[in-house]
């Protein structure tokens, strides 16, 4: 067998580059779902630049978001919705416009701070937002009617936008060489002074070149994830507009709403274990530990199974109570409690779905979650619930019953993905191949990587190349020690 060329071994380098790449990119994920960060590379200037293009991609996404909300009562009453509830519907969302830009600064920055496993802010913004949220709503429902809720509830995630923003600018300290330009530019301030014009130029269109690709790679794995997580949000958006086709409609779609909203609330509980599940995974990934790794990915299932029984034995418990806050009609407080019995053994399974889904994304595998979703809730769920609620006359009961199966099957799907999965190709591909050196991967594309060395128990040195040099002349530094980085 004749050894590999030169041009061979450049191709396969840069191959294991652009999977080292596809990882460090995975944060984007959050910026758009809400769910999950994938951060196996923390290298604080990957994740600030990734701050600012999350900010503007939500931003620019919130565009065509906010043109479908104008026309929403349309869009109800062509999938059959009665014309008061379409009405009623979009007098909400047009008051809730504002939410759509707040959300654009409050996600990303979320998702910035938890990669960086820093959760006080967020804990303390979500703290203010409650104590402001609970009377403002009050006040402003009493006052303004329907339109005073959405009003109070894109002023309160202004308020936690506003705070977490205050302890990423300010309290906390900024990523080295994020103070000058913008986006990636830090990553290409190459020192041309020595150079021809001809050659700067070139430097500059291969730069150019590397941001959009830079892009694609962010847009690539940020769109898996946000089909991951709308596709299983539109599956209950679906199921309330088939609520709105069953008989005595306007008592239906009373009870299935405030069902959810009890969801809804044990829904950041999911969340909260969803986002730790990942960053625990890709964390461990990127340190190159894949036993450590498929040891929290199981533990995390098992927090998950556990929250599943709590939230399940709560809603149990709430199933007589709950109806009380929202209405005095005796038969819409009889229709959430037996719709509550069914939606108990739904939480059980949902609280471990949502955990697999983050640990997924936490391997920078979004498309798994995805796939297991579309089959769930599409394949199963929906034909399942429509079959029970509508053929076999179930009613509501019938449609949640189908969800109940569409989310055991995928659940049993990505469980199955972790069990089998390889966690040292999947570690391996998370970390840089020679000695564990943390890379900036678009500061570094196509150089060799610096060897280093740590005493044992010592912190990982976080490694970077400097962009003056090339080739054999490339030398490494330190980025907490050294002003070149």
């Amino acid at each position: 067998m004749m050894p590999p060329s030169e041009a061979e071994k450049q191709q396969e380098e840069e191959r294991k580059q652009e999977e080292e790449e596809e990882h460090g990119w995975a944060v984007a994920e959050e910026f758009i779902s809400q769910r999950g960060i994938a951060l196996p590379l923390m290298v604080m200037n990957l994740t600030w630049p990734t701050l600012g293009m999350g900010i503007l991609m939500l931003a620019v996404a919130s565009v065509p978001i906010a043109l479908v909300w104008l026309k929403v009562d349309a869009v109800l009453l062509l999938f059959g919705q009665r014309p008061d509830i379409a009405a009623t519907a979009r007098v909400y969302v047009l008051c809730l416009l504002p939410d759509l830009l707040v959300t654009s600064f409050l996600n990303p920055l979320k998702a910035y701070l938890s990669s960086q496993e820093v959760t006080w802010p967020t804990l303390l913004a979500s703290c203010v937002a409650l104590a402001v949220h609970i009377p403002l709503t009050m006040w402003m429902s009493a006052h303004h009617g329907i339109r005073g809720v959405p009003a109070a509830v894109w002023i309160a995630d202004l308020a936690v936008a506003l705070i977490l923003a205050a302890c990423v600018f300010i309290f906390l300290p900024l990523p080295a060489g994020s103070g000058g330009g913008g986006g990636f530019s830090h990553c290409y301030n190459n020192n041309t002074s020595s150079e021809s014009e001809s050659e700067s130029e070139k430097k500059k269109k291969k730069n150019k070149g590397r941001v959009v690709e830079e892009w694609v790679s962010l847009l690539r794995l940020a769109v898996a994830c946000c089909l991951n997580t709308c596709l299983e949000w539109w599956s209950y958006e679906i199921l309330i507009l088939l609520t709105g086709r069953l008989p005595d409609a306007r008592r239906m779609v009373a009870v299935i709403a405030i069902v959810l909203n009890l969801d809804y609330l044990l829904f950041s509980a999911m969340l909260s274990l969803s986002v730790s599940a990942s960053v625990r995974v890709s964390n461990e990934l990127g340190a190159g530990n894949a036993a450590v790794a498929r040891r929290a990915a199981r533990v995390s299932i098992v927090f998950g199974v556990i929250a599943g029984v709590v939230g399940g034995l709560l809603m149990l418990a709430f199933r007589h109570t709950w109806a009380r806050i929202y209405t005095t009609t005796e038969e819409v407080r009889s229709g959430v409690g037996k719709a509550m019995e069914v939606m108990a053994l739904l939480e059980v399974v949902n609280f471990p779905l949502n955990v697999c889904g983050g640990i997924v994304r936490g391997t920078a595998r979004p498309l798994l979650g995805m796939y297991a979703v579309v089959g769930g809730f599409y394949v199963v769920a929906l034909p399942v619930g429509v079959a029970l609620g509508f053929k076999a006359r179930l009613g509501l009961q019938g449609l949640l019953a189908g969800f109940l199966v569409g989310a055991a099957a995928s659940l049993a799907v990505l469980v199955t993905l972790i069990v089998r999965m390889d966690w040292t190709a999947q570690a391996q591909k998370a970390t840089t191949r020679p000695a564990g050196g943390l890379l900036l991967p678009s500061c570094d594309a196509g150089r060799r990587r610096p060897k280093t060395t740590r005493a044992a128990g010592g912190p990982k040195p976080n490694i970077i190349t400097n962009s003056n040099t090339t080739g054999d002349d490339l030398h490494s530094c330190d980025a907490t020690n050294d002003a070149r980085c």
